[in-house]
């Protein structure tokens, strides 16, 4: 495994998984948590720095498995990761896609989305 970061500490008690929130800042433990590969870790890392300015409360594209699958939609550039998530989230925001999703999805109790 891996040994536990002062982040990864103070996220949790020994005894409770870890949980990423958008608060949370993306380290290298959490990321490799949440199963990013260790050589792609320090690229979503980095992503997650440079995207920390649109995360909101809710998280959405901000998670490390999404910043994951950005950063390898774009094959490890940043820049282009970047620019892909920004895009996505400014789309998001022009079609309101948030209140869609409450107006006609439903929430399961674990907080994921569903149709």
């Amino acid at each position: 495994l891996f040994e536990k970061s002062h982040a990864m500490s103070a996220l949790q008690n020994e005894d409770e998984p870890l949980h990423w929130t958008p608060t949370t800042t993306i380290d290298e433990a959490v990321a490799l948590h949440y199963g990013v590969p260790k050589d792609k870790v320090e690229g979503v890392v980095t992503l997650s720095k440079r995207v920390q300015d649109i995360t909101d409360d809710d998280g959405i594209l901000t998670d490390p498995s999404t910043l994951l699958r950005f950063f390898d939609a774009r094959e490890g550039s940043l820049d282009d990761a970047e620019k892909m998530l920004r895009d996505s989230h400014a789309w998001r925001e022009d079609f309101n896609i948030t209140k869609l999703m409450d107006e006609f999805g439903v929430t399961s109790s674990d907080g994921s989305w569903k149709w």
